[in-house]
């Protein structure tokens, strides 16, 4: 299977729809964007 890395442009676009950020109660993640390009 390819994995898929998205630019920082497209993480750009992305990244404040994803649950666990620091302003989300709850615990974090510890790194959303390496969680969305393993399951890509």
């Amino acid at each position: 299977m390819a994995r898929i890395t998205l630019n920082n442009e497209q993480w750009g676009l992305i990244k404040d729809m994803l649950p666990g950020k620091g302003s989300d109660p709850g615990s974090t993640a510890k790194n959303n964007r390496l969680l969305i390009e393993d399951c890509s």
